[in-house]
């Protein structure tokens, strides 16, 4: 199959309005399932149940929405219409007033909550636990295994600086970040050739799919239960995927033919 032409370079040479509507159509469908399962709209009632795929804020504030806490089903709802209109001009001060006063006025159960089912996000200032300070040695085993054994099937190989799959019209790549002074690992979904990138974790309501990779944090567990839910949903992310690629493709065409 020819390959088709790399618009990356054109893309960021573009004047900031046109390249923000166009990062804009980029992300509005990933954004979409991210709303969805927010929302736990069908298909996703399932996830009102998983822990695995969230942040740990976003799923505490679901929980509580789901508790019926009116401040948490508000601070929801401002935190989709934020992805929602992200780029976009539209003034977010709402939002943040909603997701602030939520977390404030449980940010007590909140640490508790963290320390009972994030307990790597947990920081004890008293610990003297060296192990949380190490990075873990075998990480790159434990990033490829979980990702080869879930994503696989969907044509996912590894590479040295990256995942790639070809099932898609234009090649697809996850990309990661382990952090030169952190101990967190930022991972994505990378259209390379459209210079399209998106956080691993934005179809679980907007997260951002990052993991703590110390001795101590047991970065095993979290990848595998990360990308075990993240391939129940990849069908669906993979499908948003094309139908952007073809959203971005005519925009492209478009533009140049002004």
């Amino acid at each position: 199959m020819k390959r088709k032409p790399d618009h990356s370079k054109f893309i960021w040479s573009l004047p900031d309005k046109p390249r923000l509507e166009y990062l804009t159509l980029g992300r509005r469908r990933l954004v979409d399932i991210g709303a969805k399962v927010a929302n736990f709209e069908p298909p996703y009632e399932y996830l009102k149940n998983v822990r695995a795929g969230f942040d740990a804020e976003v799923r505490f504030m679901l929980d509580r929405c789901l508790q019926g806490d009116a401040l948490a089903c508000a601070a929801r709802d401002a935190w989709v219409f934020r992805e929602q209109n992200w780029f976009k001009g539209v003034s977010l001060e709402a939002n943040e007033i909603a997701w602030r006063d939520f977390f404030v006025a449980h940010n007590d159960e909140l640490q508790d909550y963290i320390r009972k089912d994030y307990p790597w996000r947990s920081f004890d200032p008293h610990s003297t636990d060296a192990n949380r300070f190490e990075r873990d040695p075998k990480l790159d085993e434990y990033f490829t295994a979980a990702v080869v054994e879930n994503l696989g099937t969907f044509g996912f190989r590894r590479l040295s600086r990256s995942f790639k799959s070809e099932v898609l019209s234009r090649p697809m790549e996850i990309k990661w970040d382990k952090g030169t002074w952190s101990l967190s690992m930022a991972v994505w979904l990378d259209i390379p050739t459209l210079a399209h990138r998106e956080r691993i974790g934005m179809p679980f309501a907007m997260s951002a799919g990052s993991f703590d990779h110390s001795l101590a944090s047991n970065v095993e567990k979290q990848l595998h239960a990360f990308f075990r839910e993240y391939g129940k949903i990849f069908p669906d992310v993979l499908s948003a995927m094309e139908e952007t690629i073809k959203d971005q493709e005519a925009w492209l065409v478009a533009t140049n033919a002004k």
